[in-house]
């Protein structure tokens, strides 16, 4: 009876512990799908970057720049500039910056391996490309094109040894793009419009009088106009015609404004973009040209290319603005990646498409064919099976390894990524996948033994 009594004490008690003891759900860490970063800016023209990027501030004053997040399981840790800080910023810039994300609580939150624009939202700027560096993720992006007015033209004067032409320095902040008056006595005499550094008036100079000239920048695209203004009105000093140096007016455009004998900086001809250096009146041709910090490809006859572009066997493509693509791009149904520079290797060149095999990108090994597709499904290599993840989410592409489950059936690839055929020992159990297929057997007997329904031998 004192056992049978010992038995029943103990099992109240630990029913009692059981009964008041708080238990805790452990949920499962769930993954941050989305991202969003929201950048407020009031950079001026004119004057250069801010040594620093704040982080969470609700409103900037003149020339500061800060970058807030409103997600509730990722915070912004650290953020900097990625252009010179000593960059003088002009009307339509878009200076560069880098964000660094962190998970709030890395036991109920984790980043994923990669992202791209689909699933990194920037307000204020455009997402240029994003990778992880340990539990990190460090966004790269673009702000929006900075707003201001053009500049005015400096060092305005005649040419001394050429009657009537108007001389001009051109200004830091420009469109490349300038609206000229030739006033006589106050009374406009004609004007026009050049993207040169000179100008001749003296075939309008048909009578005595003194002549000066109102320049300014002007916007000169609706694009422009989004970000930029003309600049105001600046005046050269007066010139002085007699009645001997009067022009007998010879040399004018029909329509009373004199042409440019060359066009400056971008201009388009019959459907083609070109692009003139003001420097040396040189036309830009015959292959790449770093322009504005961007990459353009010429052909010999100087217009600009846009598309896919294959140069010296390597692939480009060149978006409709002509600038040369970096990171991950969709054409059509399928994904191309465009090398960055941090990441070119020997015998490879920036920009240039990754093609012809394996690459590993921010921790994930990729497959491209010799087009620059990305591969997706079941890939066969040298006597071997791979799979790359052919569901169009963030990990697209991504060689998988470990368990794969698609179409109802199992299969399992090791750690370098190969597809298992034959017996398998996964975490203390054996598996079965047959030769060929690599699908894991079910409910069968192999080699005379059981595998039951789970897949495990028996």
């Amino acid at each position: 009876m004192c056992l049978r009594g010992l038995y029943i004490l103990l099992f109240t008690v630990c029913a009692f512990i059981l009964l008041f003891t708080p238990i805790r759900a452990e949920a499962a860490t769930q993954p941050i799908n989305t991202i969003s970063v929201k950048v407020k800016s009031k950079l001026e023209a004119g004057r250069k970057l801010p040594s620093t990027v704040l982080i969470d501030k609700s409103s900037v004053d003149n020339n500061e720049v800060a970058v807030s997040s409103s997600g509730s399981t990722y915070k912004i840790t650290k953020a900097e500039w990625t252009s010179s800080s000593d960059m003088r910023v002009k009307s339509g810039d878009q200076p560069s910056l880098r964000v660094t994300i962190e998970a709030k609580d890395i036991s109920k939150h984790y980043l994923l391996t990669s992202y791209r624009s689909s699933n990194v939202t920037v307000t204020g700027g455009t997402f240029s490309s994003a990778s992880k560096d340990g539990d990190k993720l460090v966004i790269n992006i673009k702000l929006d094109p900075i707003k201001g007015k053009f500049e005015e033209p400096t060092d305005i004067y005649w040419n001394d040894k050429k009657l009537g032409e108007i001389r001009w320095t051109r200004p830091d902040n420009t469109s490349g793009t300038y609206e000229l008056q030739l006033m006589r006595d106050k009374t406009q005499v004609t004007s026009t419009t050049t993207s040169g550094l000179l100008y001749n008036f003296y075939p309008y100079m048909t009578q005595a009088g003194s002549y000066y000239v109102n320049i300014r920048t002007i916007v000169t695209s609706t694009e422009q106009a989004k970000y930029a203004q003309n600049s105001g009105w600046v005046g050269s000093a007066e010139l002085t015609i007699s009645d001997r140096d009067v022009s007998d007016g010879k040399g004018q455009d029909g329509g009373g404004t004199a042409k440019s004998l060359y066009k400056f900086g971008w201009y388009k001809e019959n459907g083609f973009w070109y692009y003139r250096h003001l420097d040396d009146n040189r036309l830009q041709g015959g292959g790449w040209a770093n322009i504005d910090n961007e990459w353009y490809l010429f052909n010999q006859y100087g217009q600009m290319q846009t598309g896919w572009q294959i140069v010296d066997g390597r692939t480009y493509f060149l978006a409709k603005t002509g600038a040369m693509y970096i990171g991950w791009m969709k054409n059509g149904n399928d994904w191309y990646y465009l090398i960055p520079r941090e990441e070119v290797r020997n015998g490879e060149i920036y920009g240039q498409a990754a093609n012809n095999g394996w690459r590993m990108i921010n921790t994930h090994y990729y497959y491209f064919k010799s087009s620059g597709a990305m591969y997706t499904g079941w890939l066969y290599e040298n006597g071997k099976y791979y799979f790359l993840n052919d569901i169009d989410n963030s990990l697209y592409g991504v060689m998988f390894t470990g368990w794969i489950h698609r179409n109802g059936k199992t299969y399992y690839c090791d750690v370098d990524g190969t597809m298992v055929e034959g017996w398998k020992a996964i975490d203390d159990n054996l598996y079965y996948f047959y030769p060929g297929s690599g699908q894991m057997a079910t409910n069968a007997y192999v080699d005379g033994f059981y595998i039951n329904n789970e897949g495990m031998r028996q």
